[in-house]
């Protein structure tokens, strides 16, 4: 029994451990072109996220919201390498930034550098600068650390109530 009761209590707790998959929602508006998702990240290193898909649309500029058709691979767009970065209390891009395609085939590339945003679209570059917002659309994976720890304690108290 003692043995279960481990094992039992050891897959919680590196089930709460291991979930590190974060979503983010972001936003950005400009002169040209505007849009807003969601991110999907797997934390790599404390305050570094690999983001590994991107759902939402985007204006390029002429009124019409495009659906984001997918992430474009790492060094597939100017060098990015789709890294999301928390630091000083806020997340953002690194400079090599975030690429994805459109359904429409306009490569977009978030990235931070005075948070400019650059779009290309069949060679031609358009970039704008403006503000890009990011928060974090599901709690931290030490939040999920601490939910694990706490249903364990739970599940202690629960049986020595019922072997006492």
């Amino acid at each position: 029994m003692r043995l279960r009761s481990l094992a039992a209590a050891s897959a919680m707790l590196v089930f709460s451990l291991a979930a590190h998959a974060d979503s983010f929602n972001f936003s950005f508006s400009g002169s040209t072109f505007s849009g807003s998702g969601v991110l999907s990240g797997d934390l790599v290193s404390p305050g570094t996220y690999q983001i590994t898909s991107v759902t939402g649309t985007t204006d390029t500029g002429n009124g019409t919201n495009r659906p984001i058709a997918g992430i474009i691979a790492k060094n597939g767009f100017d060098g990015n390498d789709n890294k999301l970065l928390f630091t000083n209390g806020s997340y953002a891009f690194d400079v090599a930034g975030l690429s994805y395609l459109l359904n429409n085939g306009a490569q977009i590339n978030l990235y931070f550098s005075d948070n400019e945003f650059l779009q290309r679209t069949g060679g031609g570059t358009v970039s704008q600068v403006s503000p890009i917002t990011i928060t974090a659309a599901t709690p931290e994976p030490s939040s999920l650390a601490l939910l694990g720890t706490g249903a364990l304690g739970v599940i202690g108290a629960v049986r020595r109530r019922y072997n006492a």
